[in-house]
């Protein structure tokens, strides 16, 4: 009975789309949750996404082969689907001053939850579910060391939005003035709904007398910041 409902549902038939899709959207979400709670630039929607146009994508490709009876390579989309990501993936990577790369965990998390909806999209059960672990496992159990290294951490950066070119020089001033040493900085101007705001890539070196988490909620609270988010 196990058996023939196992063959059932690794053959290519509406019960078996439905759940491979439906596996997509909650594995994708699994994954993306916890990059959404880091508030990472590709959040819950974008590995949702990811993961249900993977599975479609394999799906197809079974479809088509199945209809034009083995003629067309059945791994063919999936080959491109992984090499596709990469543009989506780039999108998410930041390259600061100094050459320092940014957000390459991110983009990593969207190549492997691609990677787990083709798995969902062959009938490979098994597979996507130790996949999704593991995954998830690496995003966001190990967030909470990535956590506890960077706050003991004394090289940070920071992406700081402020409402204007003077809030932008007294909040340098007073980061200044904490005993920390601004090692790198890249100003932006850009244009939102008419208002002038200002991005400021900070790279900074704090003594050991000020505390990681107490001076970037200082920094934080400050009426002029619109924004900020620590970059690990």
């Amino acid at each position: 009975m196990i058996k023939d409902i196992a063959l059932y549902l690794e053959d290519l038939n509406l019960v078996s789309i439905i759940l491979r899709l439906t596996m997509a959207v909650i594995f994708g979400g699994i994954i993306g949750y916890g990059r959404e709670r880091e508030r990472r630039p590709a959040g819950l929607r974008t590995h949702i996404l990811v993961s249900i146009g993977a599975t479609l994508a394999l799906i197809t490709n079974i479809y088509m082969c199945k209809i034009y009876n083995g003629y067309t390579d059945p791994t063919r989309l999936g080959a491109q689907v992984i090499s596709g990501i990469g543009f989506l993936g780039a999108g998410t990577i930041i390259v600061t001053g100094k050459n320092k790369v940014r957000g390459l965990t991110t983009a990593a998390g969207l190549w492997a939850c691609a990677c787990m909806g083709l798995a969902i999209g062959a009938g490979f059960y098994s597979g996507a579910i130790i996949g999704c672990l593991f995954i998830s496992a690496v995003t966001v159990a190990l967030a909470n060391i990535d956590k506890k290294i960077n706050r003991n951490s004394r090289n940070i950066t920071l992406y700081i939005l402020v409402n204007s070119t003077t809030a932008a020089s007294r909040l340098l001033q007073d980061i200044q003035s904490k005993n920390v040493k601004i090692s790198d900085i890249e100003i932006s101007n850009n244009n939102v709904s008419s208002n002038d705001l200002i991005g400021i890539l900070l790279g900074l070196k704090i003594s050991r007398e000020v505390c990681h988490y107490d001076f970037i909620e200082s920094i934080t609270n400050k009426n002029e910041v619109i924004f900020l988010q620590e970059i690990n």
